[in-house]
């Protein structure tokens, strides 16, 4: 099992608010190695311009069925 499955698996089972702290420590951490903040309020141009993105993506089948991706989910995490 990686170090991501891992973490992944002890992450599924605890409350929200005990995944909010952690959230709030990752950001912490993330920020405190001199990365800029991932988690950045969107403009509505750029909400526009990812809906817009995933919209062509669509029409052009680059998609995945939610259905089938949640069972590849399940099986690859054990739920």
């Amino acid at each position: 099992m990686s170090t991501l499955e891992a973490t992944v698996s002890m992450l599924e089972v605890l409350s929200e608010a005990d995944l909010l702290r952690i959230q709030t420590f990752a950001k912490c951490l993330f920020m405190s190695q001199g990365h800029e903040n991932p988690f950045q309020p969107l403009t509505k141009g750029q909400i526009i311009a990812q809906l817009d993105e995933s919209a062509k993506e669509y029409a052009h089948g680059q998609f995945k069925d939610a259905d089938a991706f949640a069972d590849e989910m399940m099986e690859k995490y054990g739920l």
